[in-house]
């Protein structure tokens, strides 16, 4: 009966031990929405061109820990495509050329660690 109730203390101890190392807590994320500061409302982009896109990275965080990508949204919120990927976000800025896109307004979607959307701004044929 000993025996029996030793190994139940051992087994326990043994279960404590390792769902502690299991559930170990992470470490905070950095999350940075940055500032779009171009493209905006008054900009207008021509189909083809080379356009710069910039924002503000006077608050970044130590760490950026998720890839960068900018998007073009159309003014009803739809994904038409990825304008640029795998820049270095600390730099502030990325040269995107204008796609062929039927004139209108649009906005950008910048991603890294959270999305930061542009207000509404023109591309013209």
């Amino acid at each position: 009966m000993q025996f029996q109730s030793f190994f139940t203390i051992v087994s326990l101890a043994l279960v404590s031990m390792v769902q502690g190392l299991a559930i170990a807590p992470r470490g905070a994320e950095d999350v940075w929405a940055p500032t779009i500061l171009t493209p905006d409302t008054n900009t207008i982009w021509k189909i083809g061109t080379c356009q710069n896109v910039t924002w503000d990275t006077s608050n970044a965080p130590v760490n950026i820990s998720n890839g960068s990508g900018v998007q073009l949204i159309n003014a009803n919120r739809t994904f038409l495509q990825f304008l640029a990927k795998g820049f270095n976000l600390r730099n502030g800025f990325v040269d995107v050329t204008v796609p062929k896109v039927t004139p209108g307004q649009f906005m950008i979607t910048l991603f890294g660690d959270s999305g930061d959307t542009s207000p509404l701004f023109q591309i013209v044929a």
